[in-house]
């Protein structure tokens, strides 16, 4: 009975004793075999607080552009997309038909000049006549006071008298009407010169050819779009944020501008206007970002990513944003080719960098776990590491 105790006992001691061997060999595996770990190095730059958002690439302005005058459209010179300057001839409408009015009214005009000549000629005319009149009057009225004229004679020259004086009457109203005539004709032949000038159509402004609404050949009516044109002058990202960062928008901030494609590339702005309405549905609140610089091909609607500044550090010792965890205050180091763990003190929490102020150096290597979920811990080795 006691032999089977003893025997008993021995086998739970061996038992344990194996458990303990094989507790530490797996404590010793562990440590001996070596982890893999992304390494982050610790560096110096900038570190960013910014408020993000997305939205499209729009002109400050865009006009449509139209003829003052109907016509037939003869020639449409330029494409969508192309970049033109302020005057810049755009299209024309055919020649023809405003030539052939300017013809009728230059014609108008001379005849209406040569009526208002004859009606000169013939005030001289009424004039000469009228003098001839007066003078035949006063001989007859002298004659008939001194008996040797009748009364007969007396009335038919002061007959003659009345109708000198209605001719030149009537011959200087026909002048006034001549000069109307003429101030009439050499009025639309100006206007029919002008409508001959507005057959070109010319770039009210620097930009760029959004859309042609017409070709050659298109009959249009005066103020009928026939391009669309956006202003260059500035070109706005427009992005929505949302309202919780509204209090620290302000016009002038700097901020960069990225667009979907091109995304490995971001283009300097700043904020310009920020709207003083914010959507109700969404709680976002419309923010303007002037481009400072500019994509070699502009393409308006085309979507973007807008990031505005709200807290910089301008140098600092830095490490990339989810290499250490911010809660804990800890990062995991590399130390003689083993995992070590640093307590840091942590500055400006960037959108993708961290701000390092105390716990590491410039070039120290940073470890992150890999993406498989393995965990580090101190002491182990770090797989590639020269010890």
């Amino acid at each position: 009975m006691k032999a089977a105790a003893l025997m008993g006992a021995l086998k739970r001691s061996w038992l344990i004793l194996v458990l303990v061997a094989l507790g530490a060999g797996l404590v010793l595996y562990s440590r001996l075999r070596p982890v893999e770990a992304s390494r982050v190095r610790v560096e110096t730059g900038p570190v960013l607080r910014e408020a993000s958002g997305t939205g499209t690439l729009e002109s400050e302005a865009q006009v449509n552009v139209a003829f003052t005058v109907a016509g037939r459209i003869g020639e449409i010179r330029v494409r969508e997309g192309q970049h033109v300057r302020a005057g810049d001839e755009l299209a024309w409408l055919d020649p023809r038909e405003p030539q052939q009015q300017l013809t009728v009214a230059r014609r108008n005009l001379e005849a209406a000049t040569v009526s208002l000549k004859r009606s000169d000629a013939d005030i001289r005319r009424a004039q000469v006549t009228l003098e001839a009149a007066q003078r035949e009057a006063r001989r007859v009225d002298a004659l008939f006071e001194g008996g040797a004229a009748t009364l007969a004679a007396r009335d038919a020259a002061h007959e003659r008298l009345a109708r000198a004086e209605a001719e030149l009457e009537a011959a200087t109203a026909a002048r006034q009407h001549g000069a109307s005539s003429v101030e009439l004709a050499r009025a639309s032949m100006d206007v029919q010169a002008q409508r001959s000038g507005e057959a070109r159509l010319l770039s009210p402004l620097e930009g760029i050819v959004v859309r042609r609404l017409h070709e050659p050949g298109d009959v249009i009516t005066p103020g009928q779009p026939v391009l669309v044109l956006a202003s260059s002058t500035k070109v706005l990202a427009r992005i929505w944020l949302d309202e919780t960062v509204l209090h620290e928008l302000q016009e002038g901030q700097e901020a960069r501008v990225v667009l979907r494609g091109e995304p490995s590339r971001s283009y300097r702005a700043r904020v310009d206007a920020i709207a003083a309405e914010v959507d109700r549905q969404t709680h976002e609140v419309l923010v303007d970002l002037e481009l400072l610089e500019r994509p070699q091909r502009l393409a308006f609607g085309q979507r973007v990513d807008g990031f505005v500044t709200l807290e910089a550090v301008p140098a600092a010792l830095r490490v990339r944003q989810g290499a250490c965890d911010l809660a804990r205050k800890t990062c995991f180091v590399e130390r003689g080719g083993r995992v070590a763990e640093a307590q840091v003190g942590l500055g400006l929490v960037g959108s993708d960098w961290v701000e390092v102020r105390t716990g590491l150096a410039k070039n120290d290597v940073v470890l992150v776990p890999p993406a498989n979920g393995s965990r580090l811990a101190a002491g182990h080795l770090v797989a590639g590491a020269r010890p």
